[in-house]
């Protein structure tokens, strides 16, 4: 099915917002190393992570230390206060370089070959509105579950808790 797709050379470039509040750092790093590694480099104009006003101590200096490997291409846009997501994605929109924004959860692991089937769905209609389908990360065992829905500890993928 690959071969299906419009050259990468074609394709329009992407910008990645992560929004989060309290995110476990090594979760985050995760999903922004995941990416990183599966997007074909030409495509990838950014990653934004957009914290919507988080208390725990390890997103603070610490991540921003962690951020200083990736050389510029990861953005962190801090919110005083809580804003919610709405506004959070509109905040990370606004930062955001690449011709598509894709928004993800910030427990997610990205797979090989995620970006081009989007990306070449946009290219060749840019009305198209696309969501990938990219594993989230089980908040109980940091598995990959690649079924959200269908998975015994969804409440927790989904970052809710039992008897929500």
């Amino acid at each position: 099915q690959a071969s299906t797709y419009v050259p990468i050379s074609q394709m329009p470039t992407v910008s990645i917002v992560f929004i989060f509040v309290d995110e476990c750092l090594s979760v985050l790093i995760r999903s922004v190393v995941s990416i990183i590694n599966t997007t074909p480099a030409e495509l990838l104009k950014d990653i934004i992570l957009v914290d919507d006003a988080s208390q725990k101590i390890e997103n603070g200096v610490r991540l921003e230390e962690e951020l200083l490997i990736f050389e510029g291409i990861v953005k962190l846009v801090r919110h005083q206060e809580r804003s919610g997501l709405m506004i959070a994605r509109t905040t990370g929109a606004q930062h955001a370089t690449g011709e598509v924004v894709v928004f993800l959860d910030s427990h997610i692991e990205a797979t090989e070959g995620w970006a081009e089937p989007v990306l070449d769905r946009i290219a060749k209609n840019r009305k198209t509105v696309v969501q990938p389908n990219i594993p989230a990360i089980d908040f109980n065992n940091f598995e990959l579950v690649k079924d959200v829905v269908d998975s015994p500890n969804a409440h927790a993928v989904m970052g809710g808790s039992a008897g929500t």
